[in-house]
Formats: structure tokens, sequence, C-alpha cells
């Protein structure tokens, strides 16, 4: 009769155990789902934001050599972005998910429309 506790007893622990081990890994396999789908969101993102960056650097890189000769013919591509910036600015901040970066989307969403609108 005691072995037969005894058996019981170590049967319910091992499956128990198994038991654990299973949840454990289901935890386990989600949270890997949910940070590749993540990563795989922050990618996308990159991705769009990369034009608006090279546009960027270009105005800015027009705006240096405005400074630098006075030629006015290196503001071509900083008007152009001034100009034309709030449409690839919304687009960026409602591809983004957190609100940190909507919120500062959306403020220099605003400041490039302001400008824009109070220069021309």
């Amino acid at each position: 009769m005691k072995s037969t506790h005894k058996i019981v007893a170590l049967l319910t622990g091992v499956v128990l155990l198994v038991t654990l081990v299973v949840m454990a890994s289901f935890w386990a396999f989600q949270q890997t789902k949910v940070a590749a789908e993540l990563r795989k969101h922050t990618y996308d993102t990159i991705i769009h934001a990369k034009p608006l960056l090279a546009v960027l650097k270009d105005a800015e890189t027009g705006q240096h050599g405005y400074l630098l000769t006075d030629d006015e013919t290196f503001l071509a591509p900083y008007l152009a972005v001034r100009d034309n910036i709030g449409s690839p600015l919304e687009t960026l901040r409602q591809f983004s998910l957190s609100a940190d970066a909507h919120q500062h989307l959306g403020a220099r969403l605003v400041a490039a429309t302001a400008q824009s609108d109070s220069s021309g």
C-alpha cells in the first residue's frame, strides 16, 4: 500500500512537471512570435523612413551649400522638401506603433506644415 502511494505521487509529480514544461514552451513560442512580429514592423518602419531621411539629407546638404556660397540654386532641394514634408511625415506617423513616436512626428508635422504655410 505504501509503495502504491509513492507511485501515484511520483506519477502525479511527473504529470505536473510535464504540464508545466509544455505550458512554458507554449508561452515561450508565443513570446517569440510577438517579438518576430514587432521586429518585422520595426524593419518595415525603417524601410518607410529611409526615403524621407534621404530627402532630408539632400535638403540639409543644399542648405549648407547655400550658406557657404550664397548661391540660391543650392536651396532647390531644401525648398522642395520644406513645401512637401507633410505627407511623408504623416505616412510615417500613421505607420508607427509607439505613442511617443506619434507625438514626436505629430509635432514635427505641425511645425513643418506651419513653416510651409507661412512661407508660401
